[in-house]
């Protein structure tokens, strides 16, 4: 969960990743001369996008390392020039690896709001030897990498970015997904003017499994506080209508 310690076993490992510099504390990094502009400022344990920066120039550099407490470890990594995030899972049972599914990030800037599935990308072998080192090294139940998708003139290149190793936000989609036996799906978390469930109509647009297309309440613990993680069920054109009928009713 610390992204310096994975920066530091992708390249013991010999993984393609991006340009990264990584530090034991804010004031280790005092040369900013030469740094890949635009990059990103991170404490190397974040959650949700919490602790990161991205930076122009030195000066931003130098306000965003300002922002940590003097012992937090922190890394600052060239931009991954990207739209395109995957996560892709794997589970460990009974000691045996597994790849679970890839699905595409939903951002918000560099906040995760949710995945959509399938994706046209399916590069496993760009983390497939992390994931070999965790199931051997004791590693249980789910996990997933973050990987960013360039398109080159030669084709793309697919940057691992960190490690979750644990369940994370596509974890509880994707296990809904699975049972429901799902070919094309977006899970997102939306906002709503609702503190309670029973004021959220889904009628008419609530999943449907003989068509296997609908709206699926994922997470409903946050309602209290205005917002609601829902998966949106088939085709692209399906989702797209359900979004905007759900909208109108949150």
């Amino acid at each position: 969960n610390d992204k310096n310690n994975f920066m530091d076993l992708a390249d013991e490992l010999g993984m393609a990743v991006p340009l990264t510099l990584r530090f034991g504390n804010p004031a280790e990094a005092r040369d900013l001369n030469g740094l890949p502009y635009p990059c990103y400022v991170k404490a190397s344990v974040s959650i949700s996008g919490a602790g990161i920066y991205r930076c122009e120039d030195a000066a931003e550099v130098r306000a965003a390392l300002d922002s940590y407490t003097p012992e937090t470890p922190v890394q600052i990594q060239e931009e991954v020039r990207t739209d395109l995030f995957l996560n892709i899972q794997y589970e460990v049972i009974d000691g045996l690896l597994r790849r679970l599914m890839i699905t595409e990030q939903v951002l918000d800037g560099f906040v995760h709001q949710g995945n959509r599935y399938p994706s046209e990308h399916a590069p496993w072998g760009s983390v497939e030897i992390m994931a070999q080192w965790m199931a051997a090294s004791g590693m249980k139940g789910g996990f997933a990498f973050d990987v960013g998708v360039v398109e080159t003139p030669f084709g793309y290149r697919y940057l691992p970015i960190e490690c979750n190793p644990r369940f994370n936000g596509a974890s509880y989609p994707t296990a809904v997904a699975k049972k429901l036996e799902l070919e094309s799906w977006t899970a997102v978390q939306l906002p709503t003017r609702h503190r309670h469930l029973v004021h959220l109509d889904l009628g008419g647009i609530e999943y449907d499994p003989t068509t296997k297309s609908g709206v699926v309440v994922v997470n409903w613990g946050p309602v209290r506080v205005g917002k609601v993680g829902f998966l949106l069920a088939g085709s692209l054109e399906q989702q797209k209508a359900l979004r905007l009928e759900l909208l109108q009713r949150l």
